[in-house]
């Protein structure tokens, strides 16, 4: 996904700065603009990269968990290693989640930049939401999809961070399962996302069963409908802009 990411914004980028109308007859904006431009898309790709290597440490501290119970699945502490991987695996979820609203507030203040035409001021995400409700964003493409992937689940995910930042982390949702079978004990392991975050996402709501939904699963979702809302938006982007090329 990131190459594809990367793919994607290399070749904005080049079609963006190729039509600048001040390539010939303003270097100096051309310059001002195209660093301005850079930057953008070095800061998404960044972010990106972040939740990339995020959804790895779940990986591995969710592996690493259960190598330490297999050495003894009976071991007299045994939760609290489960307790701890859960806590370790919340807090590089917690992160995914602040580098995905981080990303779109790049995203958004790219839209403000090549589409609203404000060279140096940070629209953010929040912005360009803001900008569609005005009444002026439904001219464009880029708008109303904003708008639309707001609804259907990126604003489910800013009310989780404000949920993060004013109120009490939940670590717990972690368990341990024990099955026997043909005189064999085998070992499994649940560490589900807080609640909190499956009720704020009307998808996640419908389809998320009762006993919950796994951090890696979540991450992988989240990570997920970002690079296909990058991509897309990058997309309508080029369409707004002219740039078929």
């Amino acid at each position: 996904m990131h190459r594809r990411l990367d793919s994607s914004l290399v070749r904005f980028t080049e079609a963006f700065l190729n039509a600048h109308p001040g390539r010939v007859t303003n270097p100096a904006q051309y310059g001002t603009d195209s660093r301005r431009f850079l930057d953008l898309r070095t800061s998404v790709l960044y972010r990106f990269e972040s939740l990339a290597l995020h959804i790895d440490l779940i990986k591995r501290r969710e592996h690493a968990c259960m190598r330490e119970l297999e050495k003894d699945i009976f071991r007299n502490d045994r939760i609290e290693v489960v307790r701890w991987a859960s806590r370790d695996m919340k807090f590089l979820f917690d992160d995914i989640v602040f580098s995905t609203i981080s990303l779109f507030d790049y995203l958004g203040n790219m839209i403000g930049f090549v589409l609203l035409k404000l060279p140096k001021k940070n629209l953010d995400w929040k912005g360009v939401i803001q900008w569609v409700k005005s009444g002026a964003g439904p001219t464009s493409r880029t708008g109303p999809r904003s708008n639309e992937l707001n609804d259907e689940w990126i604003a489910g995910v800013a009310r989780y961070r404000h949920v993060l930042i004013h109120h009490t982390s939940d670590t717990s949702g972690g368990r341990l399962r024990h099955h026997i079978a043909d005189g064999h004990a085998t070992l499994g392991v649940s560490i589900t996302v807080p609640a909190a975050f499956v009720k704020q996402i009307e998808h996640l709501r419908q389809t998320v069963p009762d006993d919950g939904m796994a951090v890696l699963s979540a991450g992988l979702w989240i990570v997920g409908q970002t690079f296909d809302a990058a991509v897309e938006l990058i997309g309508t982007l080029r369409t707004d802009l002219g740039l078929t090329t």
